[in-house]
This record gives C-alpha cells, sequence and structure tokens, in this order.
C-alpha cells in the first residue's frame, strides 16, 4: 500500500504540474517580462516534452530497469522543477518546463509495468480507479492551486514546493524499491522509429504553439516544421509496420474499431476540457478583473464531480459504458451550448453551472473509455494500450491548450479590426458618441479610451463565442459518432447472437 500511495503521489504530481501554470502563467509572463498572449507556452511545452519521452517507458526500460529509469526520471523532474522557480526570463523558464514535462512523461506507465511484475490484483485494480480520479482532480486543483499561491504570494514557491515533494517522493523511492526490479531483456531499442515518432510530434506541436506570433502558413520554418512532420509520421507508421523486431508501438492492439473510437472520444473530452480551464480563467482574470479566489471556485466546480466518477466505476460494464458516453456527449455538448452565450457583464452562476455540467461529462466519460480500451487484452498487452492513451492524452490537452487560446486570439483580433473599421474621423456613428460622451464632460482623450474599452470588452465575448460555439460542434459529431458506434454495436451483436440461439436444441 505504500509503494500505491508513492505511485498515486507521483502520477498526481506529474498531472498536476501539467495545469499548475494555467493561471500563474499570467503572473509569470509579467514577473519575467513577457507577453500575456504566450501563457500557453508554459502548459505547451510541458505537454510536448510529455510526448517526445513517452515512448521510452515501454521500450527503453527493458535495458536499464524500470526501477532506474523511474529514479532516473524523477531526477530530471525534480531538477527541472528547481530550474523553473529559479529562472531569469521566460525563455529559460519555458526550457525548464519542457524539461520538466520531459522527466515526467513515461512515468504513468511505467508503474503500470512495475504493479505488472510486483502488484497484486488487488493493488491493480486500486491503481487504475485512483488514477481516474486524480486525472480529474489534478487538473482543475492544479490551476487553482497555482494561481493562488502565486497571487497570495510569489510563482517561484508553486515550483520549489513541487521540487521538493518530487525530491522526497525520489528517497522514498529509492528506499521502497531497493529490492525490487523488472528483469532486462536485451531487446535493441527502435531508435530509427523513436526519432521518426519525435520529428513528427514536434513538428504539429510547434506549428501550433508558435502559430500565435507567426503566421502559420507564410512563415517558413513553420511550414518546414510541418512538412516533415508529416513526412516523419508517414515514415513511422511504414517502419512500424515492416519492422520485423518489437516495434514502439504495437499498432495491432488498435484493429478493433473499439480501442479507435476510444481514443477518439478521449482526444475529444481532453482537449475541450483543457481548452475551457484556460479560455474561462485567461478571461476572467485578465480580462474581467475577477480574483483568482473566484476563478479558483469555479474550476472547484470541475472537481466537485469526483463523486460521479465512482457512480460511472461501478456501470463501466460492457452493457452500460455506452450509455454513460452518450450522457457524457450530452452533457458536454449542453455545457459548450451554454457558454456561447457572452456578454460584457459576468453570470457567475451560468459559468459555475456549465462547469459543473463540463466536470461530470468529463467524469462519466472516462470509465467507459477504460474499459473500451482494456476489454478483451491480455496483461501482458495492457501496458501498451495504456502507452496510446497517455500518447492520445498528452497530446489532446496540449491541442486544447495551443489551439484555443490561438483561436480566441485570432478572433479577437478580427472583431476588434472589424468593429473598429467603420469608427474614423468621417464616421457619423464615431462623432455622434464623442459629442454624446462630451456631453456629459468627458474630456476627448477619456472619450476615445472608453470607446476602445468597450470594443475590446465586445470584441473578447465575440471571440468567446466562436470558439465554444467550435467545441460544440465537435462535441455534437462526437455525440453523433457515439450514437452510431452505439447503433451499430447493438446491431452486430444481436446478429452475432441469432445464429447461437438457433443452435439451441429444443426439449419436448
Amino acid at each position: 500500500m505504500f509503494l500505491l500511495l508513492l505511485c498515486l503521489g507521483s502520477i498526481f504530481l506529474v498531472i498536476y504540474n501539467f495545469a499548475m501554470t494555467s493561471l500563474a502563467s499570467l503572473y509569470i509572463v509579467g514577473d519575467l517580462g513577457s507577453s500575456f498572449r504566450l501563457v500557453s507556452y508554459s502548459v505547451s511545452l510541458f505537454g510536448l516534452g510529455n510526448l517526445i519521452t513517452l515512448p521510452l517507458s515501454l521500450g527503453f526500460y527493458r535495458q536499464v530497469g524500470t526501477r532506474r529509469l523511474i529514479l532516473v526520471l524523477l531526477a530530471i523532474f525534480a531538477l527541472a522543477s528547481y530550474g523553473a522557480g529559479l529562472a531569469p526570463d521566460f525563455s529559460t523558464f519555458v526550457f525548464f518546463r519542457f524539461l520538466q514535462g520531459a522527466g515526467g512523461g513515461p512515468l504513468f506507465v511505467l508503474m503500470v509495468v512495475y504493479f505488472q511484475h510486483f502488484g497484486t490484483e488487488k493493488m491493480k485494480e486500486h491503481l487504475v480507479n485512483y488514477v481516474l480520479v486524480i486525472f480529474i482532480t489534478a487538473s482543475t486543483v492544479g490551476a487553482a492551486i497555482g494561481g493562488t499561491l502565486a497571487y497570495e504570494a510569489n510563482w517561484r514557491y508553486s515550483f520549489l514546493i513541487d521540487g521538493a515533494l518530487i525530491t522526497l517522493i525520489f528517497f522514498l523511492f529509492r528506499f521502497a524499491m531497493r529490492n525490487s526490479e523488472t528483469p532486462r531483456e536485451k531487446h535493441p531499442f527502435d531508435w530509427k522509429g523513436y526519432i521518426a515518432f519525435v520529428l513528427a510530434v514536434t513538428g504539429p506541436c510547434l506549428f501550433g504553439i508558435l502559430g500565435e506570433w507567426l503566421d502559420w502558413f507564410r512563415s517558413f520554418p513553420l511550414t518546414l516544421m510541418l512538412t516533415v512532420g508529416f513526412f516523419s509520421l508517414l515514415y513511422f507508421i511504414f517502419h512500424a509496420k515492416h519492422r520485423k523486431e518489437e516495434p514502439l508501438f504495437q499498432f495491432s492492439l488498435l484493429r478493433r474499431p473499439g480501442k479507435l473510437f476510444a481514443l477518439a472520444a478521449l482526444f475529444v473530452i481532453f482537449s475541450s476540457y483543457f481548452g475551457t480551464i484556460l479560455l474561462i480563467s485567461l478571461w476572467l482574470r485578465l480580462y474581467v478583473n475577477y480574483s483568482i479566489q473566484w476563478v479558483s471556485v469555479l474550476l472547484g466546480m470541475m472537481a466537485l464531480s469526483t463523486g460521479v466518477l465512482f457512480f460511472s466505476i461501478r456501470l463501466s460494464s460492457h452493457r452500460h459504458r455506452l450509455y454513460l458516453l452518450v450522457l457524457a456527449a450530452a452533457l458536454l455538448c449542453a455545457s459548450a451550448l451554454q457558454t456561447t452565450y457572452f456578454n460584457v457583464e459576468v453570470n457567475f452562476g451560468r459559468i459555475a453551472v456549465t462547469r459543473l455540467m463540463e466536470g461530470f461529462s468529463f467524469a462519466l466519460a472516462l470509465p467507459p473509455i477504460i474499459s473500451l480500451l482494456l476489454d478483451g487484452l491480455q496483461q501482458e498487452e495492457r501496458p501498451s494500450m495504456f502507452m496510446f492513451f497517455q500518447i492520445t492524452r498528452v497530446f489532446a490537452s496540449t491541442f486544447g491548450a495551443f489551439f484555443y487560446t490561438t483561436l480566441w486570439y485570432r478572433r479577437d483580433d478580427f472583431y476588434h479590426s472589424r468593429f473598429t473599421e467603420p469608427l474614423n474621423r468621417f464616421s457619423g456613428v464615431f462623432e455622434g458618441f464623442l459629442h454624446r460622451v462630451q456631453g456629459y464632460g468627458a474630456p476627448s482623450q477619456s472619450s476615445l479610451e472608453m470607446l476602445d474599452n468597450l470594443v475590446e470588452k465586445q470584441a473578447e465575448c465575440q471571440a468567446l463565442r466562436d470558439c465554444y460555439f467550435f467545441i460544440f460542434c465537435v462535441v455534437a459529431l462526437f455525440l453523433i459518432a457515439t450514437l452510431i458506434y452505439f447503433f451499430f454495436g447493438r446491431v452486430c451483436k444481436k446478429r452475432d447472437s441469432a445464429p447461437k440461439e438457433a443452435q439451441k436444441p429444443t426439449t419436448a
């Protein structure tokens, strides 16, 4: 049980660190002299570091051993946390955030591998259930605690405390695992496939992350990154399919349509979840001037859904899991549609209800997705499937962080230019506004500042409406796909069971 708590603690810190800078980034970029539009970099580059090192968890541990690899990754994670907390500028800070992600990426899969060798069946069952709770709570708790520490004290304390906790876990792991090590094997690591995977992941991610400042299709570096990533992905798939020795990923596990559908559902859920956390928190704190405490309360509404998780775990059998997915998709769809009604004045109750609905949908969706992924797999195949789960989850979270914030900024600029285009000195509307405001005794400069403030707020609200309407469209397509999969699954099940019933012997 002590080792189980250590594993859960390390997994919690990895997911907690993913979202810890969602609110704290506002203070980090201000303290380190950067732009507020770069707040998503600390989340996105952490996720990119996760993605790059994830394949090492299954392929590389056979050569060095699980215990040694876990300790090395924890050491990198701790040192990177100290480096981020002591960073003198924003470039150094995001570099150490990338190293944090690289150190924490393979830990979850390595914990599964370790318990596959040394854990009891009861411990394995508890590990999966508790990890589901961590996935829901750690993201919102990380954003709330990180933002509160940055507001009340200093953002550096979050990373220094985090580094101290990881250092403690490092020494406790070293003591608890001193007599247990997985057997080493002489399987050669697929370095060609790994390099192709790194290029295939890095190109599209940097294309999306840097797209805020550079034009996506007119910038030669971004176009080159996307092109290299695309051809690297093709080579990676071709190489994995024709490799005779053990490949980096077991794509044979994804031959069933249910596995691909579960990964697609996982991508939709996590991308919208992280996109919502960043959009709501940035809008309320940066543009509406809500305090961190109120934003943390709103995010905490999403964490309250953990009670629903235990209910959905009990119902995540083969019979009920698709019902739970349909219900989760419907709640997420309703939450996104309700959030599209943005006004300049904030309706705190409506935003709180929509966050609670999204938290419920997240809690209802995770257990059936895990059940679909692990259905029909042998015990030795489960770590490979958890690898696909982690890659999809991390990529979806990274995608949601950079895509929805960039979409918001782009639409904000579009609406701002559209609203201000008719406002010039020759416009009758503009002259009428100045005449009306000056009638109240306001000077011309104050009138222009007031007009700019009103236009900016209206542009932000219109841009947020577009973002959440896009989320609604994506989730609505996911709901339709879930209903289609549910219908065809029942039809195929009845068709397969019909011959069996016909072959039953009849009794007189």
